[in-house]
């Protein structure tokens, strides 16, 4: 497509999650969030009129509907919790898919000069059993990826 400017997008870099105790995994109830942390703005530049779409992508082991990506702490994959990443759009936080194409984020009509959608991580408890959980850092590496037409 010819244009009259480039359209640019730039994505959050980082984000540091809260730390979380075994007594504050076991206060939580299951399928709730631990802790969360905004993460910055998908922000696009220049792409007033465009059609996007937005994918997130990850080497990390994700679940089968890929809301959920696994860390692994001191060597051990993580099961009874996860990490999640949420968009803002029209609105609503809504987690996005890891490897797989999600329609949420599929045709997003830019109607701005500069738009942005906010971004949020959380750690996500998906189990029950704090022996199962491995205390330690964790961190999970992602990769946005936009395409617009």
């Amino acid at each position: 497509t010819v244009a009259d400017s480039a359209c640019t997008v730039s994505f959050p870099t980082s984000v540091t999650l809260p730390s979380f105790s075994k007594a504050d995994f076991s206060a939580k109830t299951q399928n709730s969030t631990i802790g969360s942390q905004n993460a910055g703005n998908i922000t696009f530049s220049g792409c007033n009129g465009q059609s996007v779409n937005i994918k997130l992508t990850t080497t990390s082991t994700v679940s089968g509907n890929g809301l959920f990506t696994y860390p692994v702490v001191n060597g051990k994959e993580q099961g009874q919790f996860a990490i999640t990443v949420g968009l803002d759009k029209d609105g609503a936080m809504r987690f996005m898919k890891a490897n797989k194409d999600d329609t949420n984020f599929q045709n997003i009509s830019v109607n701005n000069e500069s738009y942005s959608i906010p971004v949020t991580v959380g750690t996500y408890k998906t189990g029950n059993n704090v022996n199962g959980v491995s205390y330690g850092t964790y961190n999970v590496n992602y990769v946005f990826t936009a395409t617009y037409a």
